[in-house]
């Protein structure tokens, strides 16, 4: 008889394929659990539960229809029973004040473009009560939930050690785990993530017609939800679009293959129309994406990707009131507007339309450079001021990840290194339009997924090499390989130069027409007076009534020049405001330091201007008021003044022109070696000190 080891029974066989698909589903289920149990520790240990932030107003809806009084707009119900909730100072609702009450269903455009969200949060209340506890543990399932999909996300890139340590490092991100208690901020990360990992199964081949065909269409509702909780989601639909046409596509014929890629497209928007539509369709007035643009031209946001500052500024501060009035004047010098200013608004709109239009035409080649600034941040993992310096240093290597990667995976696939490059332009490019890290944490996992995807590569090399018969390093490898990443780069380089390069060469007559007008413009003298404040001198306007001169009843606006003849750094442009000195700034212009003496003929243009308290959208009233100026560099103010004539200005720039031309700085320029903070500190307490610490006495005549 011959001896032989017994086969294994089905069973047996049975049990170690389920044990197998175990263990392929362990490291998933543990980036869950992990999740779980941070989200957990940093909201109810650290925050008692209570998502907050500010926002909290938005969720009186979804409260009002848990408690079984429908979806009403809070704006116009006004219901004082919910107040103390919503504002978050009472931990549930009290649903027995709302009997006998009735409320009239008419959400406003916020909450019409946000439904999907406020449908979530009303359907919880209702299963699990209303109060803050509850939502709460939505938050840690929504936490647990993104970090799986993240993992997967991974997963599909690289093996699944590397995987696991990318999953678990993001959701240590301290600007993960800041933004996680902001409910409308943070549940947006899931449908970004998902949308990715379609994506990426959609630059593969799939021999499958279910896979083929299903994969975009989930891709397309997966968007059309997401928008329903965030707007930013939409951003990714014309890069979905993008990558179903770009899909790899086996059919001969270029015909065929056009005809193809065109299917797999029509089949991402026969996805998103179901439930995107209606989204869309709720923004009748949309006078919000303007007003994000406008905001994001804000000069310490130019800081915070690593612009250096020019001669001018486009938006002195990060402020709603200094935003609105930047788009409303400029329509009505421009065409004469006589509209009400309202944020949201059809009028509104169009202005925020025309400006944004009128800047972008101005500075092109800025424009473009804050987008590949903004690549260059997200590739650093979005840092925020939460990060340890050990860890600024870090992610200061994810530029050069990303570099290698697409180096290899040009080597490799110039195709779909061109197209990573592109989709990472514009994914990372968008959000400079209002740039916070808010905005950007669903990319900060990036240089997690570049080192994952190399060693994916390399691991794939590895497992080549043991299969093949014949050597893959070779002449007709390495000659293959050349070839490939020569196409990449004779495709890619142009593609992100060729556009500056023009775009600079536009933008440099463009800007030059403002500071020659700037110099040849004419100025009335406006009164002012000199307030001693210590290390510092506050030059104010003697009769501010006198100021601004324009008749509309809800904002006054006029450009005014600041004439010194000699060096100085900076100067603070002053507001009284309602809002603590608000819409104070200071305006900062390149100075060599052996110049700071012999430097004459400095004029400060800027922007001035006075809301009222009773308009729908401004924060407050303010005011402009004066000009201040360190003690040592007062001699050098030689007076305030009006521009004129403003029409040579479409826009009103805060800039700096000398009386040597050639110093006007026309564009910005990049800092490749830039390691600072996401956010510069705001302006120094001394420029709005002076309007609460005047002298009592009577000031002196200047």
């Amino acid at each position: 008889m011959s001896s032989s080891s017994p086969r294994p029974s089905p069973t047996d066989n049975c049990y170690w394929h389920a044990a197998g698909r175990l263990l392929k589903r362990a490291p998933g289920a543990f980036v869950a659990l992990a999740a779980a149990v941070l989200a957990y520790q940093y909201l109810f240990v650290q925050t008692n539960g209570i998502p907050g932030h500010g926002y909290t107003d938005w969720y009186e809806p979804s409260a009002l229809w848990a408690a079984g009084h429908g979806w009403s707009n809070p704006g116009v119900v006004k219901a004082p029973q919910s107040a103390e909730f919503i504002a978050g100072r009472e931990p549930a609702l009290d649903t027995s004040k709302l009997e006998g009450l009735t409320f009239e269903e008419n959400l406003d455009e916020n909450q019409q473009t946000h439904k999907y969200l406020l449908r979530l949060v009303g359907v919880w209340w209702w299963l699990f009560g209303i109060n803050w506890h509850s939502l709460g543990w939505m938050q840690v399932g929504v936490f647990a939930l993104t970090a799986w999909l993240l993992f997967r996300l991974l997963r599909a890139a690289g093996p699944w050690p590397l995987a696991l340590a990318g999953a678990l490092a993001f959701l240590c991100t301290p600007g993960v785990l800041s933004l996680l208690p902001t409910v409308r901020d943070f549940n947006k990360i899931p449908f970004f993530f998902l949308s990715f990992l379609f994506m990426l199964l959609l630059t593969r081949q799939h021999k499958s017609r279910s896979r083929r065909y299903g994969i975009p269409i989930a891709l397309g509702l997966t968007i059309g939800i997401g928008i329903g909780f965030r707007q930013d989601v939409l951003a990714l639909l014309p890069a979905a679009l993008l990558v179903a046409a770009a899909s790899p596509c086996s059919t001969p014929g270029w015909r065929k293959q056009l005809q193809a890629r065109a299917t797999m497209a029509g089949l991402v928007l026969l996805g998103f129309l179901p439930f995107g539509a209606p989204i869309l369709l709720a923004y009748t007035e949309g006078s919000q994406g303007a007003h994000q643009f406008v905001m994001g031209l804000a000069a310490n946001r130019d800081d915070a990707l690593g612009l250096t500052g020019a001669s001018y500024e486009r938006l002195a501060i990060f402020s709603d009131n200094m935003a609105t009035v930047a788009k409303a004047g400029y329509a009505r010098r421009e065409h004469g507007a006589t509209h009400p200013v309202k944020f949201v608004s059809p009028e509104m709109a169009r202005d925020g339309a025309e400006y944004a239009w009128e800047t972008i035409t101005t500075f092109p080649a800025d424009m473009l450079l804050r987008g590949y600034a903004a690549v260059l941040w997200i590739l650093r993992g979005c840092p925020t001021q939460q990060h340890a310096p050990t860890a600024l240093g870090f992610l200061a290597w994810g530029p050069w990840l990303a570099g290698c990667f697409f180096v290899l995976l040009g080597a490799q696939d110039w195709r779909r290194a061109v197209l990573g490059v592109l989709l990472l332009t514009y994914l990372g490019g968008y959000l400079s339009i209002q740039f916070e890290p808010r905005h950007a944490v669903h990319l900060a996992f990036l240089p997690a997924f570049f080192v994952v995807a190399m060693a994916g590569g390399v691991w794939g090399v590895v497992r080549g090499r043991q299969k093949d018969a014949v050597p893959i390093v070779g002449r007709p490898w390495l000659r293959t390989r050349a070839l490939s990443l020569l196409c990449f780069a004779a495709v890619a380089v142009p593609m992100l130069a060729l556009p500056y390069v023009v775009a600079r060469a536009w933008q440099g007559p463009q800007v030059q027409h403002y500071a020659q007008a700037a110099d040849e413009a004419a100025l009335q003298p406006i009164a002012t007076r000199r307030v001693e404040l210590g290390d510092f001198v506050y030059f104010e306007v003697a009769d501010p009534s006198a100021l601004l001169t324009c008749t509309f009843d809800d904002l006054c606006e006029d450009y005014l020049a600041v004439a010194l003849n000699g060096g100085v750094p900076a100067i603070g442009i002053a507001c009284e405001a309602e809002r603590d000195d608000w819409d104070t700034f200071r305006f900062d212009y390149p100075l060599p330091p052996e110049a700071a003496e012999s430097q004459s003929g400095v004029k400060v243009f800027f922007p001035a201007y006075e809301v009222k308290a009773d308009n729908q959208f401004f924060a407050g009233w303010s005011r402009f008021s004066g000009v201040v100026l360190r003690a040592e560099d007062a001699k050098h103010f030689a007076g305030l003044f009006r521009v004129a004539d403003t029409g040579p200005f479409p826009l009103f720039l805060t800039m700096a022109v000398k009386q040597d031309a050639s110093e006007f700085q026309s564009h910005q320029r990049l800092r490749l070696n830039w390691q600072s903070e996401w956010m510069t500190p705001p302006p120094p307490e001394y420029y709005v000190a002076p309007l609460k610490a005047k002298a009592q006495e009577p000031p002196a005549a200047d």
